[in-house]
């Protein structure tokens, strides 16, 4: 073994027994979820034993799991479904003149344009794209968001997606940062029609209406730009709301029908076949209201609305997120929302002994046979978010997926303004509850045994 040809015969015989362990098929169904979680949140305090075990997959996953620092380039740039190194490099060369190289160095690049608050400006429209496409070139039908997802949805590979991206210091608001900046880009104006034999193409928020999408569209980021325009249009008040919400509905039945999955934000292109992944796991019951009841005119909120808030995600992402948390992350959100609910409870509370108005004949009263109740109409408890107030006042009628796009395209400050008119809403119909409400109500929770 200490000859030279002893050596190279000990390298056959490692990668021989390599690509036999990856012909093999995976044994992931015998790793313990609480095993993966360990191996992306602390892997200095896996225990040989472990190791092994994770090796058992035979796969890359297991490799990357039990030993992330024997992983070679191309092995890393395959598990976060980045192209091979060669084609990755030429793609980064290509969008920055140069310049930079790796997948590391562009997102250097982007987070410092983040941090600065400079984004729109620092980053060129190639560079924002190949951020928000894995570093694919866009017309590679290698890339494939499906896939991605699909890939995502397996035991252990989501794990180590998030182990390597937070080695290498990867931040997933970059890509979504970009990918935003992609589709708002006046480089992907939609084209419309001019008067004569020729066409023309108007940057978003001109004056031009957008062109309808012609039947048999199968072309999803013509659909995209269309949203886009019009929802631009809206905005400057060159379209009719009845219109836009027509309008809005049709582009989103013609981009649904390309990609049967109800994503809010879509991505810039499309695989010919997606593969969604299977179901995940939903937060426990706990986690989706809290640990135990809420006053009637507070939202039941739990961790997981806690969350979602912070991080600003919907559909998959925010669900994965949340289940990729380690547990003492998820425990603490629930401390926090145990706290909000009893917070709740002791303003309701507190409302509750502040004398109600003088104006009776401004409540609402339910009718209860003959006579009035002494407890509101179930109109006045009614719970009211800011997206529940944004979707009654701008979009009644569309389907829900339309309606998240809209708010997606809200700002945050107005995001903010909806919230607060909602619980101003709320605390208005707090204090206008009569005086022997909160008898009621204590008889109503001794009742259901609370």
């Amino acid at each position: 073994m200490n000859t030279e040809e002893g050596a190279e015969a000990v390298r056959r015989a490692e990668a021989a027994f390599h690509a036999s362990l990856r012909q093999q098929p995976p044994t992931s169904g015998a790793i313990p979820q609480a095993l993966y979680e360990k191996a992306r949140d602390s892997q200095d305090q896996l225990t040989q034993q472990e190791r092994h075990l994770l090796l058992s997959r035979g796969d890359l996953v297991g490799k990357a799991l039990a030993s992330p620092d024997s992983l070679k380039t191309n092995e890393i740039h395959e598990l976060l479904f980045w192209p091979p190194p060669d084609i990755a490099r030429a793609n980064i060369q290509r969008a920055t003149g140069g310049t930079l190289s790796t997948p590391s160095e562009l997102y250097a690049k982007a987070k410092d344009a983040m941090d600065r608050g400079q984004f729109e400006t620092m980053l060129s429209h190639d560079e924002a794209t190949l951020l928000s496409h894995s570093f694919y070139a866009v017309d590679d039908p290698a890339f494939s968001p499906g896939g991605i997802l699909a890939g995502l949805g397996l035991p252990g590979r989501g794990q180590v997606f998030q182990l390597l991206a937070n080695r290498l210091g990867l931040d997933y608001a970059i890509s979504k940062a970009a990918a935003v900046r992609v589709v708002r880009s006046p480089q992907m104006a939609p084209t419309v029609p001019g008067p004569g034999p020729g066409s023309a193409t108007a940057p978003v928020g001109v004056t031009a209406t957008p062109a309808p999408i012609p039947q048999g569209q199968r072309d999803p980021l013509e659909i995209i730009n269309a949203i886009t325009s019009l929802r631009e249009q809206f905005q400057l008040g060159n379209i009719p709301e009845e219109e836009f919400r027509a309008r809005y509905k049709e582009y989103f039945a013609a981009l649904r029908s390309l990609n049967p999955a109800p994503v809010p934000m879509a991505p810039a292109s499309f695989p010919s076949q997606i593969q969604w992944p299977g179901p995940s796991l939903p937060p426990s019951s706990n986690d989706l209201f809290g640990s135990g009841p809420w006053p009637d005119t507070h939202a039941r909120r739990g961790a997981f609305d806690l969350f979602k808030d912070e991080t600003d995600l919907y559909g998959f992402d925010v669900q994965f997120r949340w289940q990729s948390l380690p547990e003492a992350h998820k425990e603490a959100y629930r401390v926090r929302a145990e706290a909000s609910r009893r917070a709740a409870w002791a303003e309701f509370e507190v409302a509750l002994a502040t004398p109600p108005p003088t104006r009776l004949e401004d409540h609402m009263w339910s009718q209860s046979g003959a006579g009035r109740s002494l407890l509101p109409s179930h109109t006045l408890t009614l719970v009211v978010t800011g997206f529940e107030l944004f979707r009654n006042e701008r979009a009644v009628g569309l389907e829900y997926q339309v309606v998240v796009a809209m708010w997606e395209a809200l700002t945050k400050e107005q995001r903010k303004a909806y919230a607060h008119r909602a619980w101003s809403m709320q605390r208005e119909a707090l204090v206008a509850l009569p005086s022997d409400y909160m008898d009621k109500l204590q008889r109503k929770r001794g009742a259901d045994g609370q």
